[in-house]
């Protein structure tokens, strides 16, 4: 089932059925002889949410549980990770412990990403992997010694 935008009447939602029919579902629900049975069979739909389209609700979409506990932390995060990007998070989320933040360190993580806080950081130039770099000519083989320490155990 899709969504659009445009309906035949007003700023309507509408429904459009797997045969490519697009109906407007206040309209279905007001022309006569039309029960969310009919509806659902026309649209090939769920009941459930036939009629939490008919009633205004978004169908899938439930309230919130409760109120938003990461929200006053919220500019603390924002200035902590600006100030120092390279920071693990456990070192903010100890801090927001200390003042009254009571969830768990996996709660706080998933708050930091959804929220997009830790700012976006450049890669730094020559920050890699360190690299030998041994010369030699291309194609032969690279000769390594090994170092004979004095007084190795036995084997």
């Amino acid at each position: 089932m899709a969504i659009s935008d445009h309906s035949t009447t007003s700023k309507e939602p509408c429904l459009s059925c797997s045969h490519g029919r697009t109906t407007s579902t206040r309209a279905r629900a007001s022309s006569p002889g039309w029960t969310i049975s009919a509806i659902t069979r026309h649209l090939s739909q769920d009941r459930r949410t036939i009629r939490a389209y008919l009633t205004g609700r978004q169908a899938g979409v439930s309230a919130p549980a409760g109120p938003d506990l990461f929200a006053p932390f919220i500019d603390y995060c924002r200035a902590r990770l600006s100030e120092d990007p390279h920071v693990w998070a456990m070192t903010p989320f100890d801090e927001v412990t200390a003042l009254s933040y009571d969830r768990v360190y996996s709660s706080f993580t998933r708050q930091l990403r959804a929220r997009n806080l830790r700012p976006q950081c450049e890669p730094r130039p020559g920050q890699g992997r360190p690299a030998g770099v041994i010369d030699h000519p291309p194609g032969e083989e690279t000769h390594w010694d090994c170092v004979e320490l004095p007084d190795r155990p036995a084997a």
